[in-house]
């Protein structure tokens, strides 16, 4: 899922040269497709240079890459089932992931979940379809975790690796 061409990723002694403090809990094991904004696009930024993925450039940029993320986090929230062009089912942490102020941070205010089949593990089924938003109490450990940093409908986080602990049944999404 990180991407088709390895050469692209820097795992192992490559991420030696990247600096990214992950949230607690987490370790960073690849960061692929490093971008960096320059006068009016992105330039891929090459193996040997060093990235801060900490700190915004003096514009207020951050690069652009595709994170995979491995460990223990342990989070509560609401899981929401809201179909949209993003996805249709997320979770929403009750309290934002304990972590330091990043260019990634904002990726983990919400995860995309992606639902395994009719009978998926965060109980979607016609019931909750029915209802076009549904919120349930949830309490989820991630174990590994995809995050694109882009300016695409595809950025965001995914869990790929996550355990469900617990989950109240759905309710219909309170509206503001």
């Amino acid at each position: 899922m990180i991407g088709n061409d390895s050469s692209t990723c820097r795992c192992g002694t490559d991420l030696g040269n990247v600096t990214l403090t992950p949230p607690r809990g987490l370790k960073l094991k690849a960061a692929c497709r490093l971008r960096i904004w320059q006068t009016d696009r992105f330039v891929e930024i090459p193996k040997s240079r060093p990235v801060n993925l900490d700190r915004y450039d003096s514009r207020g940029n951050s690069n652009d890459g595709d994170y995979y993320f491995y460990g223990h986090l342990r989070i509560a929230g609401v899981i929401r089932f809201q179909p949209s062009d993003g996805g249709e089912v997320f979770f929403l942490p009750s309290a934002p992931v304990e972590m330091p102020k990043s260019t990634i941070e904002p990726s983990f205010r919400i995860f995309t979940l992606v639902p395994e089949g009719p009978a998926s593990k965060y109980s979607i089924d016609k019931r909750v379809r029915a209802m076009e938003c549904a919120e349930a109490q949830a309490e989820i450990v991630v174990r590994e975790v995809l995050v694109i940093v882009n300016d695409s409908e595809a950025a965001g986080a995914y869990p790929i690796g996550i355990d469900l602990l617990r989950i109240s049944p759905y309710k219909p999404c309170k509206r503001p």
